[in-house]
């Protein structure tokens, strides 16, 4: 067991310690002269005394022949909570720099042969010592989270502590490799900083121009609208005469463009404007303008929804007169419908005692030739029968007296 700056530090979990390499230097050495000058802080110490020389080996040729896939290793361990396009930042910086970090932000250079402990590497250690074992929010979570552990690993690597041993002429080029990479960190969080706030502005002066459109023209809402007559006639009909509806594009261009602002604003106007013009030309007709809305369309298109129908006095005085006129035909129809229907049924009666009269008188043997029919006869067939039987009995008896 040894003491650092009053603190006790047994042996770190070689597991731990491969994942941190520390090649082509000499730390046990650096610790020695630096406890002999009495000056080295705990964190560098610390740091050093847990990059084993014998792990190093191994670890460098692990992570060269694992490389990291979509975001480095690290970001587990320092941007638990980081938004993705700091994560994104971060890798973009490092591939610009070359190399690749460990999961404890130890710098490797792309043949394994070079590292770097940089001062990402030293905090996350520290921060390992005091308990933070399953990794921890160095980055914080915002933009300007990530900008502030920047400059402080900036500040640091600018301001080395006291006694902390020179840095070698030969190792300094991986001192600017590392300033490099939080210098192309920096910069691209920063105008991630300005794009918010550029978008924040957007959006606020999106907001308040809705509340402006909204005040100018009352009943307006925001969705996208096709231009096929089924998506027309659907918001259609759920219209009232003085809807706006208008894509989120087209307002968010309205928004941030003066000129697109006031020429949609003019067709609007011109929708509202149109109104009672059309109101005129349609009642001219005896027709009544029922307006609907307009639309803009997510395109820069615009289409005007509005009907008609001839619910007018005038009009419904003249639809009334026309269904009387019409209930007046239909009951004389039916009345000449009856009509016939008795006419038919009296001459197909009428047809059926000519029948069963001509049967009878050709039973009685008095011929159809000495009958004639003058109208719808009144006696049943049965009287027929009778009176044809009578006469030819009377006719068969005078015939046998002349005898």
């Amino acid at each position: 067991m040894e003491r650092v700056d009053g603190m006790s530090i047994g042996n770190v979990n070689s597991a731990w310690i491969g994942a941190y390499p520390y090649a082509d230097k000499t730390p046990r050495n650096n610790a020695a002269k630096a406890e002999n000058t009495g000056f080295m802080r705990f964190a560098e110490k610390a740091a050093q005394k847990a990059a084993g020389a014998a792990a190093v080996d191994n670890a460098v040729e692990n992570i060269a022949e694992n490389p990291v896939e979509k975001y480095p290793a690290v970001l587990g361990e320092i941007g638990k909570n980081a938004p993705e396009k700091v994560k994104q930042a971060f890798t973009e910086a490092a591939k610009e720099t070359g190399g690749f970090f460990t999961s404890a932000g130890m710098w490797i250079s792309a043949d394994g042969k070079h590292c770097q402990m940089t001062k990402m590497f030293v905090e996350r250690f520290v921060r390992w010592l005091h308990g933070e074992t399953q990794g921890c929010d160095m980055l914080g979570s915002t933009v300007q989270g990530a900008i502030n552990a920047v400059n402080r690993w900036m500040y640091d690597l600018d301001h080395p502590l006291m006694g902390a041993a020179p840095v070698k002429s030969g190792d300094k080029w991986l001192v600017e490799k590392e300033r490099r990479f939080y210098e192309s960190f920096r910069d691209k969080l920063e105008k991630l900083v300005q794009t918010d706030s550029a978008e924040g502005a957007a959006a606020d002066r999106t907001e308040a121009y809705k509340g402006y459109l909204k005040q100018k023209y009352g009943n307006v809402r925001y969705e996208s609208v096709g231009k096929d007559q089924k998506s027309l006639d659907r918001v259609g009909k759920g219209m009232s005469g003085n809807d706006v509806i208008i894509a989120p594009n087209i307002v968010e261009e309205m928004a941030n463009d003066s000129e697109k602002a006031a020429y949609y604003e003019g067709k609007i106007d011109d929708y509202f404007h149109a109104i009672p013009r059309l109101k005129a030309q349609f009642a001219a007709q005896g027709l009544n303008h029922t307006p609907g809305g307009i639309v803009i369309h997510e395109d820069g298109s615009v289409t005007y929804i509005g009907g008609c129908d001839n619910d007018t006095p005038e009009t419904r005085a003249k639809i009334k007169a026309e269904q009387a006129a019409k209930r007046g035909r239909r009951e004389r129809y039916q009345e000449l419908a009856e009509e016939t229907a008795e006419r038919r049924r009296e001459f197909a009666e009428w047809q059926y005692h000519k029948i069963l009269m001509a049967e009878a008188l050709q039973t009685s043997g008095f011929g159809m030739e000495k009958y004639l029919f003058i109208g719808q006869p009144q006696v049943s067939a049965a009287a027929y029968k009778r009176a044809v039987g009578a006469y030819g009995g009377r006719e068969a008896a005078l015939e046998g007296g002349s005898q």
